[in-house]
């Protein structure tokens, strides 16, 4: 019994209940926010390790939301990038599509980074395989896949490619299967596939007879 009200605990909260109403129950983010400053390198340290922030902000204080498994980074209210949870010291998590205005400046860097050891098995065996030499159109390559993100239509681009040449692979065709694929799409209609295959023959035709630069 409450000793003032002279009713049960469990009468008061049913009242409490009926005066309060329903309330939404939402899950419980155990993280703790952190503000945090951008250093030289473009990162922000957390508990002794580095994270990779977009390039821009350097010496502009940042929210950080550290969870047991990620960390969120939000600058002026913004969700911008997320990292896996390093439970290690001093330990560096680099995002490459956070640095590809730097890597424009400096090409060579991009060879060494830490960025590029840290970027994604499909993106490494792509720069490995097709583009050594060339970091320029990798980079632009990188550009084009963050905007659209499409690495998937990528992959599957290059391998069509590859089937074709071994050393046909280059942002061009790249772009223009990708856009090839969006924008004629298989239909179901069997009427239509006749007509499909041979618009798609009329396109690849024209792909592999691209005129290359300083090659007729």
């Amino acid at each position: 019994m409450h000793h003032e009200h002279k009713l049960k605990h469990v009468d008061l909260m049913k009242k409490e209940k009926e005066v309060i109403g329903a309330t939404p129950i939402q899950p419980f983010d155990v993280a703790e926010l952190i503000e945090c400053r951008v250093d030289k390198y473009s990162t922000v340290v957390l508990k002794q390790n580095h994270y990779s922030v977009p390039e821009g902000h350097v010496g502009k204080y940042i929210r950080a939301k550290v969870g047991a498994e990620h960390i969120r980074l939000f600058i002026d209210g913004e969700y911008v990038a997320t990292h896996s949870r390093n439970w290690g010291l001093h330990q560096w998590e680099m995002d490459i599509y956070h640095y590809l205005r730097t890597f424009e400046e400096k090409k060579g860097a991009m060879i060494q980074s830490q960025c590029l050891k840290q970027a994604p098995t499909h993106i490494k065996n792509i720069y490995h395989q097709y583009y050594i030499g060339k970091e320029k159109e990798f980079i632009a390559l990188l550009h084009y896949i963050k905007e659209n993100n499409n690495l998937q239509d990528v992959l599957k681009a290059i391998h069509q490619l590859k089937k074709v040449r071994s050393d046909y692979v280059s942002l061009d065709r790249i772009q223009f299967i990708c856009e090839l694929t969006e924008e004629e799409p298989m239909v179901d209609a069997q009427d239509d596939i006749t007509k499909q295959a041979e618009s798609n023959l009329h396109a690849y035709q024209k792909l592999f007879y691209m005129t290359e630069k300083g090659v007729m």
